[in-house]
């Protein structure tokens, strides 16, 4: 029996990218999606309920799959159904690659036969024309009786398996991927108009293509997830740095730079790994929206949805689509709003919106509206959410009479940015408590012509009871302000701070404690207190200001000059201050005991000294500093 050949062949040259089939047979990678028929023949054979057959209403189809050698092919999936829709059945081949389909209805069908669909592509998808199996959709005509011989000749898939992998080699799921042929008049390339397009576990795609072809292969850390929308939520702490496969194995690669993959035989599969190094932390993006219409010469404005955490730079490009060039950037356009003309006329527009934020890897997101000079409909009155934003309740998305008859209008609900579903109405519960809810209404004419409208409503919260906090510590440059927040109620989960000199809030100054700087003298200083709880508004609290901040003085020890005998002049040294403009008091002592009306700047040395050492005390005073005294070293004994 002939064995499929491998998608994890390898290549034996370093500079040959054509993989080499191996002689032994290896387990196929696991491919995360299928035909569409394919999935619809499994599905509805097992859960079709069972029909009872009539000799006389239904035959049995059998025949045999081979490769182009005539050795057997097991374990893919022949189905056949009736052309214009009904039940699919299905059958897999056998060791001996037959198979056989009973209880099928006569008539014009489609036989076709494929890989398992956890399979690897590895043979070319085959229709029955009534004589041979054929590399092309068709259908034929079953007869009455039993349909025996259908022999499938099977060629195998051409291809390539791309690998996303970060800087240590460690593969990356769900890394969005695209494969670009380059359109033969243009010169642009187009990537396929189907997806997400997302590697699997192992960091893996799989891609057949045609002997003849020549594309080039690009990984993009794209895909966020932020809810189950069908396939799982996706929200990685980091992202990593989107390229194209270069043949050099540089990392980063443009697609303007990127190698080609060409295919020149049947069966040729190519191995490439693209690496992504790890490119920062990962936003969360918004879902934006282009609000407006398709008639040329109106404004169209780019609402970018929610982007976090915190604050986050948006830039904006916009684009033009076109079957032939593909997307093409439309010079000058990088504000919020854009107006049409005639020169994109008939063609799609869409805005690329852009997030940075320092120490995050930039993210993009795009959208689009069109084709332009479809003539949009018009509402007598504009959208609007009309009902209680609060638990229990329901709210509408309204909006006037539309025009021309026959327009329509398709509504999709976000809840904080997020998609939370579809429909003229929504309802409202707990969970939505301080949330932003936003309705988005695309009206589209009979003709084409479409306009997008746009409508919020914020969902209050529950209501904290407060306390107003005070501030504990002397307010001195140099010391340690304490906030202490009071009992609030119910607690909150997240208590923020921010510290004021005078009204103006202090950069930085967002902890529970505060030093107070040199910047702070002269001023007051008070903090404000921020509790937060889910489903609760935010409150906030302000101190009452401390007492003007004092600054400290910069003393000097003092100095004692003359002579420690009776009748001598002792003379105190104050030394130097900071700031200037300190004034000085001074007392002198005896043995450590102050002498009385010993208050001047020099002193008489008296007769009760003798035997005694003396010393002076200075205390230096400013206006807005707190006074400071130093004390020199005492004289030598008084003779």
């Amino acid at each position: 029996m002939t064995q499929p050949p491998s998608a994890l062949a390898t290549t034996t040259d370093p500079e040959d990218t054509t993989v080499h089939l191996p002689d032994r047979p290896r387990t196929p990678l696991r491919r995360r999606g299928r035909t569409a028929s394919v999935v619809v023949a499994l599905l509805l054979a097992t859960l079709a309920p069972a029909l009872p057959a009539h000799a006389a209403d239904t035959i049995s189809v059998s025949g045999r799959v081979t490769d182009e050698a005539d050795q057997p092919i097991a374990d893919l999936v022949v189905s056949i159904s009736p052309d214009g829709g009904g039940r699919v059945l299905s059958a897999t081949t056998a060791s001996d690659g037959r198979f056989t389909i009973a209880a099928v209805p006569p008539g014009r069908s489609e036989l076709s036969v494929d890989d398992d669909w956890a399979a690897e592509d590895l043979w070319r998808h085959q229709t029955w024309d009534g004589t041979a199996g054929v590399e092309a959709w068709t259908t034929f005509d079953t007869g009455t009786s039993d349909l025996t011989g259908v022999a499938f000749r099977l060629r195998p898939t051409s291809g390539f398996v791309g690998h996303a992998v970060d800087e240590h080699g460690a593969p990356l799921e769900n890394i969005a991927w695209d494969v670009l042929e380059q359109h033969p008049d243009t010169g642009a390339w187009l990537g396929r108009q189907y997806g997400p397009l997302l590697t699997d576990e192992g960091g893996r795609m799989w891609f057949a293509a045609d002997p003849g072809t020549t594309w080039r292969l690009c990984f993009t850390d794209s895909w966020y997830q932020p809810t189950d929308e069908g396939m799982g939520r996706w929200t990685p702490a980091v992202r990593h740095t989107d390229g194209c496969w270069d043949a050099g194995g540089g990392s980063g690669v443009a697609l303007a730079d990127a190698s080609d993959i060409s295919f020149t035989d049947v069966g040729q599969r190519v191995d490439v790994t693209v690496v992504m190094p790890t490119a920062g932390k990962a936003l969360t993006l918004g879902y934006p929206a282009i609000v407006g219409s398709t008639d040329t010469g109106t404004t169209l404005t780019a609402s970018p949805g929610t982007w976090g955490p915190g604050t986050v730079s948006l830039s904006y490009r916009w684009y033009t689509y076109s079957e032939a060039g593909g997307r093409e950037q439309i010079p000058g356009a990088t504000a919020a709003t854009f107006t049409t003309t005639s020169a994109q006329q008939g063609m799609q527009v869409g805005v690329e919106v852009t997030g940075r934020r320092s120490g995050y890897a930039t993210a993009t997101r795009l959208t689009s509206l069109g084709p332009i000079g479809r003539t949009a409909p018009t509402v007598t009155s504009p959208l609007t959410i009309t009902g209680t934003p609060a638990p229990g309740q329901t709210l509408t998305a309204s909006h006037g009479a539309l025009s021309p008859a026959g327009s329509s209008v398709w509504s999709e609900w976000y809840v904080n940015g997020v998609p939370a579903g579809y429909g003229t109405t929504f309802a409202v519960t707990a969970a939505h408590r301080t949330a932003t809810v936003e309705v988005r209404a695309r009206f589209t004419a009979s003709g084409g012509g479409e306009r997008l409208a746009t409508a919020k409503v914020r969902v209050p919260g529950l209501a904290f009871t407060p306390a107003t906090p005070t501030v504990a510590g002397t307010a001195v440059v140099g010391q340690t302000l304490t906030a202490k927040v009071g009992t609030w109620s119910p607690t909150p989960t997240t208590l923020t701070y921010q510290w004021y000199r005078g009204s103006t809030a202090i950069s930085g100054a967002t902890g529970k404690t505060y030093t107070l700087k040199a910047a702070d003298r002269g001023a007051r200083v008070k903090v404000k207190v921020t509790g937060a709880r889910a489903g609760y508004d935010t409150a906030s609290r302000t101190s009452a200001s401390t007492a003007t901040v004092k600054g400290v003085l910069v003393p000097a020890t003092p100095t004692v000059s003359g002579t420690a005998k009776v009748g001598r002049t002792l003379t105190a040294k104050v030394g130097t201050w900071k700031p200037s403009g300190v004034t000085f008091t001074y007392r002198w002592y005896r043995n450590g005991t102050a002498i009385s009306g010993a208050t001047g700047k020099t002193y008489v040395v008296a007769k009760a000294d003798r035997g005694a050492r003396l010393h002076v005390r200075v205390t230096g005073s400013r206006s807005g500093y707190v006074s400071q005294s130093r004390s020199s070293a005492s004289t030598a004994k008084v003779v």
